[in-house]
């Protein structure tokens, strides 16, 4: 009934916008989990752009120089042209510069009438000496291009000499007319604003030669009417007419940086595209703006600004590169370019601004768009009419709103707009979905949204690089499965608890279960409880495959591995009698490892050989809150590998970083290794900041390296100390499986590199212990791993793990960040702390004011709970100044084993005099 319920508004919503041209009902948001992204095809080789046919096929280019067509039907992809393109820069005699570029294959698009002509165009920079990008025709003939029909419509001259944005956009709009995106073909500038270095030499540094120029194809967005004969007509409402002396009529908008997809609103007939920015990080009066990307409109024709103007109209300033000096600022309402580079017309159209525009910092107008490095990429407009008929049509809540995505920030947002065209509002298309290197977005003609996703590594083929598409589903919803086992591995014969645990059903319909159990892909054993105990007998490694279906016919899946016939090796750090929760300078630690293997033996009787367990013993300063995240990683790595080279591939991994770096090959940016080599721990500070604010030059690169105000101090220290540490990677220190260590003193050279905001209390003491067992001919090889964690006994009031009733200051410091207790009863923890051995514990405690009535007097320390056993506590007194306590010293009981230990605040009467007090952090002292 729900459902006919929902079709009736959905039809009088429909025929409300349709026919009576009247207010629809306010449309409500749909649910996240209606959605759902279906992998197409992956491991795509630098997608750059698709098409959607109308029998759902998908033509999709490759920037060396590939055609592909993905089948839906057969789930296939096939090759029907491979082009032979330029992808490097070349000097203008030929030779090779650098094997890696911006040119290449950059679009594909099919003609309006394409099921009769056959036609398809072409859009990349031909290999050779001449450098330039075309736009050709070719007639596609059964499975392939017939390369011999190419004719080619329009050559675009462009250098190869360095970098680079060749736009590559292509859109067809109804008229018939093909938009073609171009950039302004030019290096980035070394200040990080606008390249406009007029000097005849440095003319591939001056944009004014090709965005500002009107008689430059490039930076532009073109406008041309391709005719049956293999030319081009200009069609009406260009921003130049035709035959306008020193402009070229093809032009539609000038003054753009480096437009990227195309979109037109099929009821309004208005162009979006999103456009590629500057590095610039910070505003410069005499240099102009911070560096923008952009998301445009374009109702009609125009002028965009680059690059004298950014985003609102921001504008820059004129700069003379002889002298180094700093000009006017360029005047928006009457913009010149007296560029010596300039081909065209000096009086330039007024600017149009962007309708978005954000910076690698946080936006103040756009807040949600994040911060980091940015790469506008642009998107669809969805339109209701346009998916009439479609099975999969979003609703009617999206109606009129642009899908816009970013290349490297990875999302999708959804911007609506008032009827003039003007920004309203935006909001996160899906705020769980994570997208690698989103390059081009379309509305497929099911109401699907395909997305291509070129993946997080340029230049090269990234397994990520994928073509996939968003289904929504306005009935039935799909079980979600969970599956579990208490046991992924162990002897034969196993016997296991498999359970569904967590499998639900967002329509509340009744389920059935279905157990399918391979080995080897044959059928073992299926059964139909929700849960159940099975015993798997013979050696391998089982696949357990959950199916779901609900009472409407919709059915999901979940799967796990169960590997028989090897059990996982038992590894176990043993530091003794000494305590397990923290580490004294100058103590040592007599440390054993022990390893049992059902299969192999164990380290004790000889049967695992010493060489075969990897140990190691490291200091980290990693965050607390993603440390537990980080010890469950490295319980699958060998110990071997350094802590640090996890810590920092996870950084790397959720930011921009990989995008221009790895570790032993160059991309846009040298290699790890090249930068360990080149700096010394004497420069890390100066490598640090290089991360967190960017900068240019350093290694004679055309490319800035941006600003990552989403990387924090902490994690820029770790990444740099990585990176050092590759030049001495080879030389890992091989701890012996029982020994006698020393825990070093806080000036020894270990902790240089750990001491950040000026403080050790952060530093973790890490052992790790591995070993990789032999496994069999039928069961394959398991790690087992323990790891021990020790801290600083000095924890700063901030790390507590609970806070009850307590004011917290925060500050930059962690050792001056406090609380204050609000009433008598408020409380602090610390969870699963072993205190054998601790003594007492010293608190950096102050009296706040004497002029304020008391609150409180009394400190204890309980275990479990707040009112669990008293192990000591503490009468407040003051000492003459009446700011810090005589004595802050507690004597505890001697307790054995791991407990929850809250720090109680209560009050007391009879000392009425004392005021307000203040808690910075703990010591326990054995």
């Amino acid at each position: 009934m729900r459902y006919i319920y929902n079709d009736l508004i959905a039809i009088i919503s429909g025929a409300c916008l349709l026919f009576f041209a009247c207010d629809s009902p306010k449309q409500i948001k749909p649910d996240d989990s209606r959605f759902t992204k279906m992998l197409l095809v992956d491991n795509l080789d630098e997608p750059m752009q698709f098409e959607i046919l109308d029998d759902d096929r998908v033509l999709f280019v490759e920037r060396k120089g590939k055609i592909k067509l993905y089948d839906p039907k057969d789930n296939k992809t096939k090759i029907i042209a491979d082009l032979d393109v330029s992808v490097g820069y070349y000097s203008e005699l030929g030779d090779q510069i650098s094997p890696t570029g911006e040119d290449g294959l950059f679009g594909a698009i099919l003609d309006p009438n394409f099921d009769s002509n056959r036609w398809i165009y072409v859009f990349y920079s031909p290999a050779g000496g001449k450098h330039r990008s075309i736009v050709s025709r070719f007639e596609w003939k059964q499975d392939s291009l017939d390369m011999n029909s190419e004719i080619v419509l329009l050559e675009i001259p462009n250098q190869r000499l360095s970098c680079c944005h060749l736009g590559g956009g292509l859109l067809f709009d109804s008229d018939g007319n093909l938009f073609i995106t171009t950039g302004d073909n030019t290096a980035n500038d070394p200040r990080g604003y606008n390249p406009i270095d007029a000097r005849a030499e440095r003319s591939n540094f001056d944009a004014q030669r090709s965005s500002s120029n009107t008689n430059d194809l490039r930076g532009k967005i073109l406008r041309i009417r391709p005719e049956s004969d293999g030319t081009y007509s200009i069609p009406e409402g260009n921003l130049f007419p035709k035959g306008t002396l020193n402009t070229r009529p093809e032009i539609y908008t000038m003054g753009n940086r480096n437009p990227w997809r195309l979109s037109l609103d099929s009821k309004t007939g208005w162009l979006f595209w999103g456009e590629v920015g500057p590095n610039g990080v910070l505003d410069s009066t005499g240099f102009g703006p911070r560096s923008y990307d952009e998301f445009n409109i374009a109702k009609k024709a125009g002028n965009f600004g680059w690059p004298y103007f950014i985003g609102p109209n921001l504008n820059y300033w004129n700069f003379d590169y002889l002298t180094n000096t700093t000009g006017e600022a360029f005047n928006s309402k009457s913009p010149l370019n007296l560029s010596a580079n300039n081909t065209g017309i000096k009086d330039l159209p007024k600017p149009e601004a962007a309708l978005i525009w954000y910076p690698q910092t946080k936006s103040d107008e756009f807040p949600l768009m994040g911060s980091g490095s940015n790469s506008a990429a642009g998107g669809p407009i969805y339109r209701n009419n346009d998916f009439k008929n479609a099975s999969r049509a979003f609703p009617l809540y999206y109606e009129g709103k642009w899908f816009i995505t970013d290349w490297t920030r990875g999302w999708i947002m959804v911007v609506t707009l008032d009827v003039n065209g003007n920004f309203e509002s935006m909001e996160q298309f899906l705020p769980k979905l994570k997208l690698n290197g989103p390059i081009d977005m379309k509305f497929g003609p099911n109401g699907d949204l395909y997305v291509l996703e070129y993946g997080r590594g340029p230049y090269r083929l990234n397994p990520e690089a994928s073509l996939s598409r968003i289904e929504y589903n306005s009935g039935n919803r799909s079980p979600i499965v969970k599956i579990s086992s208490d046991k992924l591995a162990g002897a034969d014969p196993l016997t296991i608890n498999l359970s569904s645990s967590g499998t639900i059903d967002l329509d509340n319909d009744d389920l059935k279960f279905e157990w399918i159990i391979e080995l080897n892909d044959r059928e073992i054993q299926t059964f139909f409880d929700a849960n159940s105990q099975i015993t798997l007998k013979e050696p391998g490694t089982y696949l357990v495959n959950l199916k779901v279906s609900d009472s409407q016919g919709a059915e999901a899946n979940d799967s796990i591995e169960i590997v028989v016939g090897n059990d996982s090796p038992e590894v176990g750090f043993d530091l003794g009698n000494k305590n397990k929760s923290f580490y004294f300078y100058g103590d040592t630690l007599l440390y054993n490892v022990e390893v049992l293997d059902n299969e192999d033996g164990s380290l004790k009787n000889n049967e695992i050989k010493a060489d075969q367990v990897s140990v190691n013993i490291e200091y980290s300063s990693y965050e607390e809150e993603g440390l537990n995240d980080l010890l469950v990683q490295l319980k699958q790595f060998d110990a071997m590998i350094p802590l640090q080279s996890v810590v920092a591939t996870n950084v790397m991994n959720k930011s921009d970083c990989i995008s221009c770096h790895i570790e032993n090959e160059n991309l846009i940016g040298p290699s790890y290794i090249e930068i360990s080599k080149r700096y010394t721990i004497g420069e890390r500070r100066y490598l640090i900041d290089k991360i967190l604010k960017g900068g240019s030059g350093a290694w004679n690169s055309k490319m800035a390296m941006p600003a990552h105000p989403e990387i924090n101090e902490l994690q820029a220290g770790l990444l740099v100390d990585y990176i050092l540490g590759l030049k001495s990677k080879d030389i890992v220190k091989h701890f012996a499986n029982s020994d006698a260590y020393i825990i070093p003193n806080p000036n020894d050279k270990i902790f240089d590199n750990k001491k950040i905001f000026g403080s050790l209390s952060h530093v973790k003491l890490i052992f790790r212990a591995s070993y990789l067992d032999n496994g069999s001919s039928n069961a394959p090889q398991l790690i087992g791993s323990d790891i021990v964690v020790l801290r600083n006994p000095l924890i700063p009031i901030i790390n507590f793990d609970v806070f009850s009733e307590v004011e917290i200051n925060h500050q930059i410091f962690v050792s001056r960040s406090s609380v204050i207790p609000k009433k008598s009863g408020s409380f602090i923890a610390l969870k699963q702390i072993d205190l054998a051995g601790i003594n007492e514990v010293k608190l950096d405690l102050s009296i706040l004011s004497e002029s304020k009535e008391i609150n409180f007097g009394i400190i204890e320390i309980r275990l479990n709970s707040s009112d669990g056993k008293l192990i000591g506590d503490l009468r407040l007194e003051r000492n003459g100044n009446n700011s810090l306590l005589k004595n802050n010293n507690i004597k505890i009981l001697n307790i054995e084993g791991f407990h929850d230990l809250y720090v109680v605040f209560k009050k007391s009467t009879d000392l009425s005099k004392i005021s307000n007090i203040e808690l910075r952090s703990l010591h326990f002292i054995k």
